[in-house]
């Protein structure tokens, strides 16, 4: 009973407030699918999308949007990074995904499978505001990726065990080849859920 709850407190937490901005180094890549397209009323008031209350961006509106009156449909969006489950017989599913600014000259769409870039806040450096800098891919299929069940992380175990028909677990997001580009996973969220990112290269000391 305590570890489902915690469970669930952090999906909470996971999904709103601070805890969806990515502490990484600014130009950090990160590899997910569109998972949500919000309205601009949904973006000032917050969601539902799936078991989960999803909170509004306030911090992304106020660091990284140009102009609150500039916020329109789509001006942000859920980016899907992994999914997990505090239990397989439930059948219920939570999405791990995380806000995203869409550059107005983006076209983006349900599926897209995008590169996410980190970069500072408008006012406060340490802010990691998350914005869609490429589409890589139409959708799951035209990139041939797909979601792969990642093993449990250990405080998870002791529930697997007292359910033999499957405890909680997470399906990371993944695409073919990504390692060879400098891709690496990494460990982002609830059940052992994990993503890929590509770290900004860094340039070399200058000649003396």
């Amino acid at each position: 009973m305590q570890k489902t709850f915690l469970l669930t407190a952090l999906a909470a937490l996971l999904l709103g407030g601070c805890a969806t901005v990515l502490p990484m180094p600014e130009h950090t890549l990160v590899l997910g699918e569109v998972g949500y397209i919000a309205s601009r009323d949904e973006i000032f008031k917050g969601l539902k999308l799936g078991p989960d209350d999803v909170p509004p961006p306030k911090a992304f509106v106020e660091q990284c949007s140009p102009d609150e009156n500039a916020v329109t449909d789509g001006s942000f969006v859920l980016v899907r990074y992994y999914y997990y489950w505090q239990n397989v017989p439930s059948g219920i599913v939570h999405q791990g995904a995380r806000w995203a600014v869409v550059p107005t000259a983006l076209a983006i769409k349900l599926g897209n499978v995008v590169e996410v870039e980190l970069s500072a806040g408008k006012t406060n450096p340490q802010f990691r505001c998350s914005t869609i800098s490429r589409i890589r891919f139409e959708d799951l299929k035209a990139g041939q990726c797909e979601y792969r069940q990642d093993p449990h992380i250990p405080f998870d175990t002791s529930l697997t065990s007292v359910n033999p028909a499957g405890g909680p677990g997470a399906a990371a997001f993944y695409c073919p080849h990504v390692e060879a580009e400098g891709w690496e996973q990494f460990s982002m969220g609830v059940n052992g859920g994990s993503a890929w990112r590509k770290k900004p290269s860094v340039a070399p000391p200058p000649m003396e």
